[in-house]
């Protein structure tokens, strides 16, 4: 048996392969092309792939060995899952276990918008910082701010019990159906999306990406904010339309933004989204700890051992 990882991941996921008398071919640091995986899926029984990696038609039937595909994050939308169940490709992801992670990552934007880091950073690059001055890189504290959550799954759950509970901050939410556990533990409230717009300080967004939430968040909801808005993303980046994203900072719409992805990935270094500095992007480091990443990698070979063996896989998407 073969089993190909698209590109270098903590070594967890290949010692445990190995272990089982797999054989690893792992990609480039870089990342594999689209190419490249497309010629490796023709030579192996398995693959451990990115959200970055585009499993089509065309990977899909290139190779009638592959028995399974395990995808190294939570979101499946970069795999054509539904042609992967028609050939009895088994397909799994890893859920559960970055959700402390990409909460936390949340916050850390959230607070470094709020407290105006990146611009203060700036403020001593450009030699600006000359004395301690009463109105200068002015932001917000967190537990006056009314916080709206689009999408209360594990992430998003997990990000407004942090708020509420370390901050006392007020909590709605929009979602596909009511969160008893949400409005219980955490009093929240649960709104529409345009009410969530117009009622919230910050809206952080935890919604996968499909054809009802791609470029959801536009100038029609930017147009309905309060003042000194804050949007954060740690969802996917196709949510927003970064356009209008990008009009609304410049005339004041929303006060700032924290990104975890973008559309594409990596943005380009010259998007005026970087020029704002109110808006912070960082490079998708949402699962970005130790602990996270090595619990996904393991969880990736035993989706990928199991599939190997014909068993259920103990994190499928379907």
């Amino acid at each position: 048996m073969k089993v190909y990882i698209t590109r270098p991941i903590v070594d967890a996921a290949k010692e445990r392969l190995e272990n089982e008398k797999i054989e690893v071919i792992v990609g480039p640091k870089a990342g594999s092309s689209y190419e490249q995986v497309l010629e490796h899926a023709k030579n192996v029984d398995g693959i451990i792939t990115m959200l970055s990696d585009k499993i089509d038609q065309t990977v899909l039937e290139s190779n009638p060995n592959l028995k399974v595909i395990a995808n190294y994050a939570v979101g499946f939308d970069n795999i054509n899952v539904n042609l992967a169940k028609e050939k009895s490709i088994a397909v799994g992801n890893t859920p559960g276990v970055l959700t402390e992670a990409t909460a936390e990552c949340a916050l850390a934007l959230l607070m470094s918008v709020l407290r105006q880091i990146k611009a203060s950073q700036r403020y001593i690059d450009q030699d600006q910082w000359k004395t301690w001055h009463p109105t200068d890189l002015m932001g917000h504290n967190l537990a006056s701010r009314k916080i709206g959550i689009l999408g209360m799954g594990r992430i998003g759950y997990e990000f407004a019990r942090i708020c509420h509970q370390a901050f006392g901050s007020q909590i709605f939410y929009t979602h596909t159906r009511n969160h008893e556990e949400a409005n219980k533990k955490l009093k929240a409230t649960k709104l529409e999306i345009k009410e969530l717009f117009k009622t919230c300080n910050v809206v952080s967004l935890h919604c996968p990406l499909n054809d009802s939430t791609h470029e959801i968040i536009n100038k029609d909801l930017f147009d309905l904010t309060p003042e000194h808005f804050i949007l954060i993303n740690t969802a996917r980046g196709k949510v927003i339309n970064q356009e209008h994203l990008v009009q609304a900072l410049k005339k004041g719409s929303i006060w700032g933004a924290g990104l975890d992805v973008t559309d594409p990935e990596p943005l380009d270094k010259n998007h005026p989204l970087y020029q704002h500095d109110r808006c912070i992007i960082i490079p998708h480091l949402g699962s970005a700890t130790w602990e996270a990443r090595t619990a996904m990698a393991n969880i990736a070979a035993e989706n990928i051992i199991a599939g190997l063996s014909g068993k259920k896989l103990p994190y499928p998407v379907f």
